[in-house]
């Protein structure tokens, strides 16, 4: 269960910034590398702004994890929460494991603290998500969402960089980590695709 809680945790930065069809290869180094971009009609500043309001990721990140309807019934986890803590600049989710006696459990929390970086004229350059692992499971993880402006409107590109523990890693192929983790960014690219487009 471990395994899956570490999997999961490093999984939801991505999750926020996706494609519909991620990219996800496993390296010779035995780096899990997924990347890819979404494409939006919006100007620079529009994007920036919506995705610089962390205190609204309640309102669309989510939508259709919970397992309340056929396209999530079944999934491992489902999403129930996710609040922004101004305070202390730090993302807490919440979800159910969906597994059986005893692996199963309710109301699990994890955390994640983003970081912004901009350009010399003060436009957002990108956003960076460090987990907060405190496991032994993964070795490394790197995340970071950038923005690419050009005459079609923006970018939002991603590259994540994740490195199990030696053990992990030989019991988890790359086809299992798609099939597991692959829909949750399916959805969260498209919930981001709704919300930008109804702003």
């Amino acid at each position: 269960m471990k395994i899956i809680l570490s999997l999961l945790f490093l999984s939801i930065p991505l999750f926020l910034f996706a494609e519909v069809d991620p990219h996800t290869v496993y390296t010779k180094d035995r780096f899990f590398v997924t990347t890819g971009e979404i494409d939006l009609q919006k100007s620079i500043d529009e994007v920036s702004i919506a995705l610089l309001k962390y205190n609204e990721y309640s309102q669309w990140a989510l939508n259709g994890m919970q397992g309340i309807d056929k396209e999530s019934e079944g999934l491992i986890a489902y999403f129930t929460e996710i609040n922004y803590l101004a305070e202390s600049n730090l993302f807490l989710i919440t979800f159910d494991l969906n597994l059986i006696w005893p692996f199963g459990r309710k109301g699990v929390e994890l955390k994640f603290s983003p970081h912004q970086e901009y350009s010399e004229t003060g436009q957002l350059k990108s956003i960076k998500m460090n987990p907060l692992l405190g496991t032994k499971l993964v070795q490394e993880a790197n995340l970071e969402f950038s923005l690419k402006e050009d005459r079609n409107g923006v970018s939002i590109v991603y590259n994540s960089r994740i490195k199990l523990s030696e053990f992990v890693d030989f019991f988890f192929s790359l086809r299992s980590y798609k099939k597991n983790f692959e829909w949750y960014v399916y959805k969260v690219a498209d919930n981001l695709s709704l919300y930008l487009e109804g702003k």
